[in-house]
């Protein structure tokens, strides 16, 4: 029974794996890793007892042995998933020293005080830098803004996210046939595009990307 198990919730698993390279929906990730985890909590739970095993864990028998899978796999997903997620964007805004600088389109911008021209979107939250306002003019600023804007819109941190996580997580992801830097490249053209059609031209966002590309190989 339990080998039946396994083999269905693994066939979930890749079907929802398989769906969230398609179409990219963050959500599908967890789904994947549930069904994909649940068959080692169910053989967990069914271990037998191994001389050389209780002799390590001191008379530690099957039981707790599965409780401490069951609780240790999930709490580790859990874990790893808050830090990654809700801790290191505020810990990187710290030590960005980003400060509330203003709203563009009900979004909340954050000035990182560099030098060095910097802009991206983390979850909900633009961050743009000193350097970056030095270096472009008022219109090439505000593609920029609209650039990032979009991926806030699409949520490709939280899809980025998403790829970093299954990767630790997911065997599956091993054998994915999708270039993730192709997938990064048409995220960053999407984004461009929709600056493109805000402004109704491309001179700015052209503009701004040939300045960023002369000021990095100075």
């Amino acid at each position: 029974m339990i080998l039946e198990l396994t083999i269905i919730s693994w066939i979930i698993a890749f079907t929802l794996f398989v769906a969230w390279r398609r179409n990219s929906d963050p959500y599908l990730v967890y789904a994947h890793l549930v069904f994909l985890i649940s068959p080692v909590l169910l053989w967990a739970k069914s271990a037998t007892c191994q001389s050389f095993l209780r002799r390590m864990l001191f008379g530690m028998c099957s039981m707790q042995t599965a409780e401490l899978i069951m609780y240790l796999i999930p709490l580790a997903i859990i874990i790893s998933f808050v830090t990654g997620y809700f801790v290191m964007p505020v810990v990187y805004k710290i030590r960005m020293n980003a400060k509330y600088f203003r709203n563009f389109k009900n979004v909340p911008v954050y000035l990182i005080d560099s030098a060095k021209p910097l802009a991206f979107a983390i979850r909900n939250k633009i961050f743009i830098s000193v350097g970056m306002y030095e270096l472009l003019t008022k219109k090439e600023i505000e593609s920029v803004l609209l650039h990032e804007l979009c991926h806030v819109k699409s949520k490709s941190s939280w899809q980025r996210f998403a790829d970093s996580f299954i990767k630790i997580w997911s065997p599956f992801s091993y054998f994915s046939l999708i270039d993730s830097e192709s997938k990064i490249n048409k995220d960053e053209m999407r984004a461009d595009a929709y600056a493109i059609k805000m402004q109704k031209t491309s001179r700015y966002i052209n503009s701004a990307r040939n300045k960023l590309e002369i000021y990095s190989k100075l």
